[in-house]
């Protein structure tokens, strides 16, 4: 109900008191100087399906919806021809097991893609709500992940782990990593490292490990302990 009401900005989030939301008023959270204009349903299209884009990059119609709920059904795909006829959205095709389906790329995310494919991009690890990752029949589709939270599954059918996070190097989903936080021993512990294919080389082994170093530095551990040793 809560969710509902600051939908609808009858209450709001006004801070957190460890992972749990406190809820206010929004006259006791929202400044009085905040913009208070009313959008139309162009306009508020138009706000939404820009946002959704630079998280995209490249979308068809039904990830857009994903990402421009409450958006008018009709003022949706005026606002993608407009977007098209300005430039701001380019028709592209998408290579998918499924039926094809009308999709757009941003000028920015095709110049990227058109870039020097040598270069390589920064190695990390994904919060499962990445962008990247968030629609789960999107990353199957398009880069051939299939992820999936399995914090809900019982131990022991679970096949990666409690809260596994994807791994990104050069452009690519190679990995996904079970970790955990040992607080009193100030430790992140790897309870498993998974490869999607088959066991990388050393150069992609150290930047994965470069990049579980700088998780345990965010999360406030001294030292990385391994519980498994990375599977395939």
């Amino acid at each position: 109900m809560l969710e509902f009401m600051g939908k609808a900005l009858e209450v709001t989030v006004s801070r957190r008191e460890g992972q749990e939301r406190v809820w206010d008023l929004p006259e006791r959270v929202i400044p009085g100087d905040a913009p208070a204009d009313t959008l139309d349903d162009d306009a508020y299209a138009e706000r939404r399906l820009t946002e959704a884009m630079k998280r995209f990059g490249v979308a068809d119609l039904a990830h857009i919806k994903t990402r421009t709920y409450w958006v008018d059904k009709k003022a949706l795909p005026r606002t993608i021809e407009r977007f098209v006829e300005e430039g701001r959205l380019i028709p592209v095709t998408l290579p998918k097991a499924t039926k094809n389906r009308p999709a757009w790329a941003t000028p920015e995310a095709l110049a990227l893609a058109l870039a020097d494919s040598s270069a390589t991009s920064r190695t990390t690890l994904l919060s499962p709500f990445d962008p990247l990752v968030y629609d789960r029949e999107r990353s199957k589709e398009l880069l051939d992940f299939e992820y999936k939270l399995e914090m809900y599954v019982p131990k022991e059918e679970r096949k990666f782990g409690h809260f596994t996070l994807p791994v990104v190097h050069d452009n690519e989903l190679v990995g996904r990593l079970d970790s955990e936080v040992d607080r009193k021993q100030k430790a992140l512990v790897v309870n498993g490292l998974h490869w999607e294919t088959e066991r990388p080389g050393a150069q992609v082994r150290r930047a994965v490990e470069a990049a579980i170093e700088e998780l345990a530095d965010f999360v406030g551990a001294t030292e990385v302990r391994q519980r498994q040793p990375p599977t395939s």
